[in-house]
């Protein structure tokens, strides 16, 4: 039991990790858009 609940926190935390990227390419993109 206690390796399948460590590998579903590990989960969370890519996902939470992918979308921290993915907000922070948003941004980047729409800065330089706003910049030109």
């Amino acid at each position: 039991m206690e390796t399948i609940l460590d590998s579903e926190r590990s989960d969370e935390c890519i996902d939470f990790t992918m979308l921290c990227v993915f907000f922070f390419f948003f941004c980047v993109c729409v800065h330089k858009k706003v910049s030109k």
